[in-house]
């Protein structure tokens, strides 16, 4: 039996909102969405040059039907200022990635050139047999970073999450 209508695909989708700096607001906009089923997958907040007014950026799995609906009830939120998707936009992103690897002390330079980092990471510093590594870029790039530097041993990494800009 055929169904009536086409299931929608999930797929990944950057949500960005200016919103006013008051107590709560993270916890209602995070709360809206998990009442709705969604799971957050990426979730940053920085004030922007007007320290009263935040900038969130979320990244969601949702079909295109689910985020428009998000996008509406995060809107209908007293608090915030302006709500937009990355629906039918373009949107650029980029996540910042900080890795802790264990590498023989007086090997980081061979380190280096056995990993041929890309031109966005660098060492930023090294104690004793522990190297941090320090990378942003997209969130593919950022994955294909860490694949590069398994092989020489992860100890830890940490990834600020994603951000994102509109881009047209």
């Amino acid at each position: 039996m055929k169904e009536p209508f086409p299931k929608e695909e999930e797929r990944e989708y950057t949500i960005s909102m200016l919103v006013m700096n008051r107590f709560g607001l993270v916890s209602r906009v995070s709360g809206l969405i998990s009442r709705r089923g969604y799971n957050i997958n990426s979730f940053i907040a920085e004030a922007t040059m007007n320290p009263d007014i935040y900038r969130m950026v979320i990244k969601v799995n949702a079909t295109e039907t689910g985020v428009a609906q998000l996008t509406k009830q995060i809107a209908k939120l007293i608090d915030v200022i302006r709500v937009s998707n990355s629906l039918g936009a373009r949107y650029l992103e980029r996540e910042l990635i900080l890795v802790k690897l264990k590498v023989p002390e007086g090997e980081c330079d061979a380190f280096v050139r056995a990993a041929n980092l890309p031109p966005r990471a660098s060492v930023v510093e090294t104690k004793g047999d522990r190297t941090l590594v320090a990378f942003h870029g997209t969130p593919d790039e950022v994955q294909a970073l860490v694949k590069t530097l398994e092989p020489f041993g992860v100890e830890d990494i940490v990834k600020s999450g994603v951000t994102a800009i509109r881009w047209e």
